[in-house]
Order: C-alpha cells, then sequence, then structure tokens
C-alpha cells in the first residue's frame, strides 16, 4: 500500500511536503513499489505542483540508465519539468574495511541531481 500524507514540515515552513512512504519497517521495498510511487508523482505533478523530487535511496546499478526501470520512470519525471535530487551511491564500508565506491542505479544517471556522503563526509 503506497501512503501519502499530506501534513509534513520542514525547515522551509512555505514549502509543501508530500511524503510518500514505499519502505517497509526493516527500509525494505521493491522496485515495484519505487515504480508506482514515481507514477503517482507524475500523475498529481500538476494538481500537488511538485517542482522537486527527493529520493533518498538507491538500488543496485545493474544495467543502463536507458534500461534500468527506476532511471527510467525518474527521468520521466525530468522530462515533466521536475528536478529529480537521487543518492548515487554510499553503500559504507566493506567487510575488510575499505569503502564500496559502487553506485546505485539513479548514480547512472546524468541527467538526475545526485550525490553521496564519499569519504569524510
Amino acid at each position: 500500500m503506497l501512503i501519502v500524507a499530506e501534513v509534513a514540515q520542514g525547515i522551509a515552513p512555505e514549502a509543501k511536503i508530500i511524503p510518500l512512504k514505499v519502505l517497509n519497517e526493516d527500509g525494505v521495498g521493491t522496485t515495484a513499489k519505487l515504480i508506482q510511487a514515481l507514477d503517482w508523482i507524475y500523475t498529481n505533478r500538476m494538481s500537488k505542483n511538485i517542482k522537486i523530487v527527493n529520493l533518498s535511496f538507491g538500488a543496485a546499478a545493474i544495467e543502463s540508465y536507458r534500461t534500468d526501470p527506476l532511471c527510467r520512470a525518474s527521468l520521466r519525471l525530468v522530462d515533466a519539468g521536475i528536478v529529480v535530487v537521487a543518492a548515487a551511491g554510499n553503500h559504507g564500508k566493506n567487510v575488510d574495511g575499505t569503502l564500496n565506491g559502487d553506485s546505485t542505479s539513479f548514480g547512472n544517471s546524468s541527467p538526475l541531481v545526485t550525490g553521496d556522503a564519499g569519504p569524510g563526509m
């Protein structure tokens, strides 16, 4: 079930924040649920005046952004004039203590505004 709550306030009190819950209590979700939320944003972009989307999660980058379902759904928002800010990767450290520099699927897509919390962040 996709949960849409319209009563939220951040550090910019005049900003309208529409949180969409796509992960369960353990922080786990499915690609289908994420795409459902991105489709909801696309469908409601005009009536809700959605200008910016923040995607603070990632999925494994296993294919080109041209065929990756999450990237394609996100790029649809970009094409509609929405700024999409997405996690590019922050998988922490490997078992041996070295940093894992893998990108998420969003990190493959140059039209998206991406960032990660790399070393020293």
